[in-house]
């Protein structure tokens, strides 16, 4: 569970044991109709809805057909409250502060064989894409705790099942707000001087698998971002991986790009152990 998820979810709570959930929030609250969750229910199996398979009732509609039990809600309220948690990327607060309403997709249940959270959000990504018009202010994955823009990137991901592949990620972003400059010194400083032990965590890493990031200084003068980069080796000084974040101001890096940086530039590092997340320290300062 991610930094941002741990407040969701304290905000919240689980709806189930392991929810598996897009949101779509909205600039303006809207009750879905039956035609358009038909609509998005064919887009995503590419087969008429049968009558008997979906139910509805107050703002809420079930589908249940082949193994798939899947629920859309229509919220008439925030999703997330005014005064929750700080978003660390500028223009994704902007589209939660302007977000008075969100449509909620839910995986419940999956067929035999397939994964409840891969191929759920593989497939809602497809029902979802006739419900995302310009009132939906950006697209939140609850399992993963992703919270991304509308961009071409995200459509044509979700149009060709690849919705898990483009919410699989914690929302470490790469353009902060607001934040106390002293708090977030002390808490660069401090990630530099502990650097040591996410070094020694990852010698003794357990698998490729397992999640070790580094968040490095990238540009010069006004075009300087601090972005999260997934970390295969650090040799010879220098910090080796993939580029989390989509740059605003780096040509020719992209997101997913291998990149190698001088360990000075390291200004902040967190690695999972296990259930529990190490590290952290500038979020903590964003999230206040």
């Amino acid at each position: 569970m991610g930094l941002f998820g741990r407040i969701m979810k304290g905000i919240f709570g689980p709806k189930d044991p392991d929810p598996v959930a897009l949101v779509l929030l909205l600039a303006n609250p809207r009750e879905l109709p039956e035609l358009i969750v038909r609509q998005a229910i064919e887009a995503g199996t590419g087969s008429p809805v049968r009558t008997e398979d979906l139910q509805s009732e107050p703002l809420r509609f079930e589908w249940k057909s082949e193994g798939w039990k899947i629920t859309f809600l229509s919220l008439p309220t925030r999703y997330i409250p005014e005064g929750g948690p700080a978003m660390a990327e500028a223009r994704i607060e902007a589209a939660v502060e302007a977000h008075t309403g969100a449509i909620l997709i839910d995986v419940r249940e999956a067929p035999a064989g397939k994964d409840h959270a891969t191929d759920g959000i593989n497939l809602v990504g497809k029902m979802a894409l006739p419900l995302i018009d310009a009132d939906v202010t950006a697209v939140y994955c609850f399992n993963t705790q992703r919270m991304n823009l509308v961009t071409e990137e995200l459509l044509t991901a979700f149009a060709e099942g690849e919705a898990s592949d483009v919410m699989d990620t914690v929302a470490y972003d790469a353009v902060i707000s607001e934040y106390d400059e002293r708090k977030m010194e002390a808490a660069i400083e401090e990630a530099r001087r502990r650097f040591p032990e996410f070094e020694a965590a990852l010698r003794s890493r357990v698998s490729p698998e397992q999640l070790f990031m580094v968040k490095l200084l990238f540009g010069e003068e006004d075009r300087v971002e601090n972005m999260w980069v997934s970390v295969t080796s650090i040799e010879e000084g220098k910090v080796t991986g993939k580029l989390e974040n989509k740059p605003m101001h780096q040509p020719g890096l992209l997101l997913g790009s291998l990149v190698s940086q001088p360990v000075e530039d390291i200004c902040d590092w967190i690695y999972l152990d296990g259930q529990n997340f190490v590290g952290g320290f500038t979020n903590e300062v964003l999230q206040g």
